[in-house]
């Protein structure tokens, strides 16, 4: 069961470097750390509007098609894969102009 959100990218960074403590796993052979503030989302969602949220994805690349440093300050759409409870899988974005 695929879910979706929309928000505004806070920040994208390596897992290795960043400061945030709890990161909500979706792709295998994670290095990234993708912040987001939440503007909407629907209700089987693993966050809701008003929350920031962090998930681990493999790239930027692979989630964006864009680099770390260009995807911040900007309002996508987000879907992600229900793979069990609390489990999720293939993040995904498609900026919403």
């Amino acid at each position: 069961m695929a879910v979706a959100f929309t928000g505004v990218v806070v920040s994208c960074e390596t897992r290795f470097v960043t400061k945030v403590e709890r990161a909500i796993p979706t792709h295998f052979d994670a290095n990234w750390v993708v912040t987001i503030d939440v503007e909407s989302a629907d209700e089987e969602a693993p966050c809701q509007a008003g929350e920031r949220v962090s998930f681990l994805v493999h790239s930027p690349t692979h989630v964006f098609f864009d680099e770390a440093k260009r995807v911040a300050r900007r309002r996508w759409r987000f879907t992600l894969d229900a793979v069990g409870p609390k489990r999720w899988a293939n993040l995904s974005a498609k900026e919403l102009r």
